[in-house]
């Protein structure tokens, strides 16, 4: 509850700064590779849309996003949908291949550090994906820095890697 007040409090910025830690929530085996590579999926959104719900780290916590994934994992349909961490590029990172823009959700049971990538590309329902799409998908999977949560039985990200997240810089 603690954490939830001061996420609500803290003051965030309409504008996204380039070197700001954006966190893509990631599944297994649905986002992966059998080589353990990020496939392009990962940063598709929803067929009819042209974003995809991204998390600006510096105003939220980790156990905030692991929250949230284990929340997607629990209300999901497809059975390969597991919660396995996340995916983090910086801001300047995406902007060199689609756009990114601060959505906050309002309300106290909202995500004001929420964000949105767009890349331009709205697919119909059984549409094939343009190349380009397929292509600023895959990289984005390829630059991302990939982050496993081992204890996905807590609702608190208690992997070793906290701290080398936390203090990543571009």
């Amino acid at each position: 509850m603690l954490e939830k007040l001061i996420l609500y409090f803290k003051k965030i910025p309409n504008v996204i700064n380039d070197r700001e830690k954006i966190v893509n929530i990631v599944f297994s085996p649905l986002n992966f590779r059998a080589n353990g590579e990020l496939k392009g999926n990962a940063y598709k959104g929803k067929r009819g849309s042209d974003d995809l719900s991204v998390n600006r780290l510096d105003y939220t916590t980790l156990h905030f996003c692991k929250r949230q994934g284990l929340k997607l994992e629990e209300q999901s349909k497809i059975k390969d949908k597991n919660f396995f961490g996340i995916a983090l590029l910086f801001a300047l990172e995406i902007r060199k291949l689609a756009k990114i823009i601060s959505s906050p959700i309002k309300g106290f049971n909202g995500n004001r550090a929420h964000a949105e990538i767009k890349t331009g590309f709205i697919l119909k329902e059984g549409e094939v994906a343009p190349a380009e799409y397929n292509y600023i998908a895959d990289e984005l999977a390829k630059q991302s820095r990939i982050f496993k949560d081992e204890n996905v039985k807590s609702k608190k990200w208690k992997a070793k890697n906290f701290n080398e997240i936390i203090n990543l810089k571009l």
